[in-house]
Parts: C-alpha cells; sequence; structure tokens
C-alpha cells in the first residue's frame, strides 16, 4: 500500500521484522494474530508503524502518530492498512509452513 504526505511517498510492508515488531508491540505471538484483538486505535498505530520499518528502522510509534495526524486519515484508510497487514502476514505464514524442515545429520 502507498501514500503520500508532504509529497514524500510511502509504503507498507509487513516484513519479518515488521512482524517481530508486531508480536513484540501487542504481546501477541505471530501464530495468533488472526485470534487477537486489533481493532483498536493503539493496535492500528503499531501496526502502521511497523508497516513503515523497512523505509525508517527507527521511526518511533509518535512519529509514525505525526504521519497519521497529517493525513485525512479515515474507516477507509485504516480498512487499507488492515488489508495490507492480513495480505503481507498471509503470505508469510502460508510460505513458512509450506517450507520443509531442514534435519540435522
Amino acid at each position: 500500500m502507498r501514500f503520500k504526505i508532504d509529497e514524500k511517498e510511502y509504503e507498507l510492508r509487513y516484513s519479518f521484522r515488521a512482524l517481530r515488531t508486531i508480536e513484540k508491540d501487542l504481546g501477541v505471538k505471530f501464530t495468533e494474530f488472526k485470534n487477537a484483538e486489533l481493532e483498536s486505535l493503539a493496535s492500528l498505530l503499531i501496526i502502521f508503524r511497523a508497516g513503515l520499518l523497512h523505509q525508517n528502522k527507527n521511526i518511533t510509534i509518535d512519529e509514525a502518530e505525526g504521519l497519521l495526524e497529517k493525513i485525512n486519515f479515515s474507516q477507509d484508510f485504516f480498512m487499507n492498512v488492515m488489508e495490507k497487514f492480513v495480505e503481507d502476514t498471509t503470505a508469510f505464514y502460508t510460505e513458512s509452513k509450506g517450507k520443509k524442515k531442514i534435519k540435522n545429520e
């Protein structure tokens, strides 16, 4: 998902680093994301921030919140954020489950 703020383009991407950060910040294991209550504003902010880590590994919650304040965010914007999160999380989970375990010989 791409969007612009002050003529700068941003992209949300939920990489391993992003998923690990969400796990830590929400206190929810990756495998439990589906069942977790992720609809609070605090959760959405954590998910939004994590999606930006690939562009700025030091972005803070306050900076991410500042970006949201600069745009006319709406329920549609947050739905798009969550759709991207679910899409990337599902792809990551599916890929990791499909790989064979390597046996130590």
